[in-house]
């Protein structure tokens, strides 16, 4: 492409909305809520396209959070709930590559405080905001994989393109 230059690295910054917040993951400040936030689904089904398994003690689950916060790629995020000032869930920006303009939205995990929540359909705007703002608005790709056929994961994404933030011949 001519006049193409590669993009900034995303920053480590805070995007506040009507119902969430968007935070760099702060391993001491979210860890035990997002612990209790997860302890509450009912089995480990949320953790199956992960890259690690549920958590049952949390000491284990603070040495994983303090690794995800010290990483630059994957980075991390936590969704706080703001009317509740509690976190539920976390994504990663990865495979990042200023190059080429691209960035995967992954690592989702969306606690039941999360599902089913004008939160969950926020939250993944907000990433995509946070990509472009990084990017400067020119040139960005970004990807938002889910596994084919997970209905769970499908209507969030349904929303996202409903309300105009996805065109509907993008989404995956």
């Amino acid at each position: 492409m001519i006049g193409w230059t590669p993009r900034e690295r995303p920053a480590r910054t805070v995007i506040e909305g009507a119902h969430c917040c968007i935070e760099p993951l702060d391993a001491e400040r979210h860890g035990a809520g997002l612990f209790e936030a997860y302890g509450k689904a009912t089995d480990g089904s949320d953790w199956t396209y992960l890259f690690t398994e549920p958590f049952a003690d949390f000491d284990v689950f603070r040495e994983y959070l303090n690794k995800a916060q010290a990483s630059v790629d994957p980075l991390h995020y936590t969704v706080i709930d703001t009317a509740r000032n509690k976190a539920v869930g976390t994504f990663a920006l990865m495979r990042i590559e200023p190059v080429h303009g691209v960035i995967e939205v992954g690592s989702v995990t969306f606690s039941p405080l999360l599902k089913r929540t004008r939160i969950s359909t926020e939250a993944p705007v907000f990433a995509n905001e946070s990509c472009l703002r990084s990017a400067r608005l020119s040139s960005l790709r970004m990807e938002m994989r889910q596994p084919q056929g997970t209905v769970a994961q499908d209507r969030p994404m349904s929303r996202i393109s409903v309300q105009g933030y996805l065109p509907a011949d993008d989404r995956l």
